[in-house]
């Protein structure tokens, strides 16, 4: 039997420039309605605890908890807009496995997680790809969750037959718009 037991903490700070801009002459003119200027930062803080258990010579158990923070908050430097969110988020995971003899192996296992948007899908300014060619984006934008269910059989540690099952929940997609 293990117990592990851990904290971990990260974050980052993103600076999005991107100027657009006409031609004038023989220089660049800066278009403020299409120019970006966008800082972020975020930081998730995560503990965690996992049980590893060898029942048997033949069965062993694992079983997880992790509990995560994420803060987020972000200002649009061309729009003066100001957006900021949290939000916690638990993460349970599961594994038996049942090893008859040392060619045979069975396992059951179950994991969580989430994806959390780039901090440009949360940026409230337009990004423009051409000029008529735009990105609209959702400040308020969720991570999605997904949760998976794998069975597998290993044969001779060479061969291996894999049943999984992943379902996510509140996913989203990005789309260009053009414009009107």
């Amino acid at each position: 039997m293990q117990l592990n037991v851990g904290f971990e903490c990260y974050g980052s700070v993103v600076d999005d420039s991107f100027f657009y801009g006409h031609k004038v002459r023989d220089e660049y003119v800066n278009d403020p309605s299409q120019s970006n200027d966008f800082n972020f930062k975020d930081i998730t803080e995560a503990v965690f605890v996992d049980y590893d258990w060898e029942i048997s010579d033949k069965w062993s158990l694992t079983a997880g908890l992790r509990e995560e923070y994420y803060a987020y908050k972000g200002f649009q430097r061309t729009t003066q807009e100001n957006i900021s969110g949290s939000y916690p988020n638990i993460f349970p995971s599961l594994s038996v496995s049942f090893m008859p003899n040392d060619d045979h192996e069975i396992s059951l296992d179950f994991t969580s997680g989430l994806i959390n948007p780039a901090y440009y899908q949360r940026n409230p300014f337009k990004r423009y790809y051409s000029p008529t060619l735009y990105e609209a984006n959702n400040v308020s934008l969720r991570p999605f969750k997904q949760y998976d269910l794998m069975l597998s059989y290993s044969l001779f540690w060479d061969y291996m037959i894999i049943f999984d099952y992943t379902f996510e929940k509140g996913v989203w997609c990005r789309f260009n718009i053009p414009e009107p």
